[in-house]
């Protein structure tokens, strides 16, 4: 049986207190507090995110060396071949709708560098920064 604790006033309260009963036969003397179900903090994860995950890890080892996501796309992005879509979400472990968004919100717009866009030999758009042109 579910109870709210305090008065119906206090039901508006925020965060809401939920007390359980407990069980027949088990210790009444403190109330036991619900949990979520369905919470997945503490739920393994699944074997297909593991590689997702290890690709994150190695994003993150490098944000913890002083060096930031954005300087390493951008490092990539001004290298001579430049850097396809799929090489930026490796270095950076963002997904794709989260890299596109970087080279228009960030380079783009908010940096104002010239971004060029071409499809070579292996039909790969890579993306590369002309410094020449943005100077």
């Amino acid at each position: 049986m579910w109870k709210a604790k305090g008065a119906i006033c206090s039901a508006m309260s925020y965060p809401p207190q939920v007390v359980i009963d407990p069980p027949d036969g088990a210790d009444a003397g403190e109330p036991q507090k619900a949990s979520r179900a369905g919470s997945s903090r503490n739920a393994a994860v699944p074997a297909q995110d593991e590689a997702a995950s290890r690709s994150r890890g190695a994003a993150n080892a490098k944000q913890r060396d002083g060096v930031n996501k954005t300087q390493i796309a951008l490092k990539a992005l001004r290298s001579k071949r430049g850097a396809s879509l799929a090489e930026l979400q490796e270095l950076t472990g963002w997904q794709p709708h989260s890299v596109r968004g970087f080279l228009s919100g960030m380079v783009r717009k908010k940096l104002g560098l010239m971004l060029t866009s071409e499809v070579g030999k292996d039909d790969v758009r890579r993306y590369r920064i002309d410094d020449a042109a943005s100077a």
